[in-house]
């Protein structure tokens, strides 16, 4: 059986290559599309974690709020982006509480805002 990852998922991924400012490296992430989505397209939509805080408007700190408390740093909700989770050795560690994702769906909401 597959396993399809779903909104609030926290999962490790090898997040290279990058181009100029985007993360790199194996590191958390948070999955911010419906399991739908992955069932459908076999990709989702992540949003890295990092542990540096640049106090910015767009990041959420996501320390003391996941399920296992395992994961730690702050989302930077302002890189989304769509990747195969096969593709890229993508495994679940962790869930994020209701909250942090909620959160998270806020920012990218106002970040994609299209007004009147």
């Amino acid at each position: 059986m597959t396993k399809y990852f779903k909104a609030g998922d926290i999962i490790k991924i090898n997040m290279s290559p990058a181009k100029g400012h985007e993360q790199q490296g194996y590191r958390p992430a948070i999955v911010v599309s419906e399991e739908n989505v992955h069932r459908h397209t076999d990709l989702i939509w992540v949003l890295p974690i990092t542990n540096t805080d640049k106090n910015y408007p767009t990041h959420v700190a996501v320390n003391g709020r996941t399920k296992n408390n395992k994961t730690t740093g702050y989302v930077l909700c302002e890189k989304i982006k769509a990747i195969d989770p096969a593709a890229r050795s993508a495994r679940l560690t962790d869930e994020a509480e209701r909250e942090l994702l909620e959160d998270c769906k806020r920012i990218i909401d106002a970040i994609t805002y299209i007004g009147p």
